[in-house]
């Protein structure tokens, strides 16, 4: 037997080994926000210098709802170890943890758990230059090895799901996700970055048909305090991995899930329409089947300001 056989092997083993089924039976209650939505920005700028000097210049209003105090869990996306925009960007995840700790916060944690054709998740942390970005400001969590809890979603499509425990001991979460067309799921934003919170086991099943549908009950029982949608380099076709790069200079700011991701799509929809690859994209977002489910706990709209 070879080393590179022994090494494969032993990789298999650890692989599965920290995707055991989870132990605990332990039942939460949906994690949503009690604050009302008052924060809509639409960052534009050339260079990412240029909208990090603007996203400072508002960040205590953004960041009007999070306390010194407050325990924060960032969620990033990690799916796989395909480098930005595929994945989250380190530069960008780094400037927003120093924006953080400026606000007065030092207890950050940093998480998401990869798909099953990626894990273990830290290998792929470090492959795209996370952990290098949080050296000495924050921690990484790999939810993989994380205790599970389950929540409870009471759906038409989708009856509970098992999700992270730290996801309950965060004080306030922030959804730091990549806008992008996806292969299956039309597109990924805000609500299709939850998915990283369900145990890598459930995944299957998830995509088993009414994906769609599945992704916005998620959206009903996880909700993020506030949420970031990264649009300076946007997959206009494919994705989540690989696709057609269109370059967008925005980044988009809310602290509500829905609006913002709807907001965001009405951008996403406008790159696709200039670059004639529309497809199946409807101008009206509640025409689209995730967010047509999601209208009937629709938030009033917030009013979006361009910076």
């Amino acid at each position: 037997m070879t080393i590179e056989l022994i090494r494969k092997i032993e990789q298999r083993i650890h692989r599965y080994r920290i995707l055991r089924e989870p132990k605990t039976k332990l039942w939460k209650a949906p994690r949503k926000t009690a604050q009302d939505s008052t924060i809509g920005y639409i960052f534009e700028g050339e260079s990412t210098r240029t909208l990090l000097g603007k996203i400072r210049l508002k960040q205590h209003k953004i960041f009007q709802n999070i306390l010194p105090r407050h325990r924060i869990l960032i969620k990033i996306n990690l799916n796989s170890s395909c480098p930005y925009p595929a994945s989250t960007d380190p530069q960008l995840l780094g400037a927003i943890v120093d924006l953080l700790r400026d606000h007065g916060n030092d207890d950050i944690r940093v998480g998401d758990c990869s798909g099953l054709g990626y894990l273990p998740t830290r290998q792929v942390a470090q492959k795209t230059n996370i952990h290098k970005a949080l050296k000495g400001k924050a921690v990484f969590e790999a939810f993989d090895h994380e205790k599970w809890v389950k929540i409870a979603v009471n759906g038409k499509y989708l009856k509970h799901i098992t999700v992270p425990e730290c996801l309950y001991e965060a004080d306030r979460i922030i959804n730091l996700a990549n806008l992008k067309t996806h292969s299956l799921a039309d597109f990924s934003m805000g609500i299709k970055l939850l998915v990283g919170f369900m145990h890598p086991f459930e995944r299957y099943a998830l995509h088993k048909g009414r994906l769609h549908e599945k992704i916005a009950e998620m959206g009903r029982v996880i909700q993020p305090d506030l949420s970031i949608i990264d649009a300076r380099k946007v997959f206009i076709t494919g994705g989540p991995d690989t696709g057609d790069i269109a370059q967008g200079d925005r980044i988009f700011v809310g602290d509500n899930l829905l609006q913002t991701d709807v907001e965001a799509y009405r951008f996403l929809y406008d790159l696709k329409r200039s670059h004639n690859c529309l497809q199946n994209f409807k101008k009206d977002p509640f025409d689209m089947p995730q967010f047509k489910t999601c209208r009937a706990g629709a938030q009033p709209k917030q009013t979006w300001t361009l910076v």
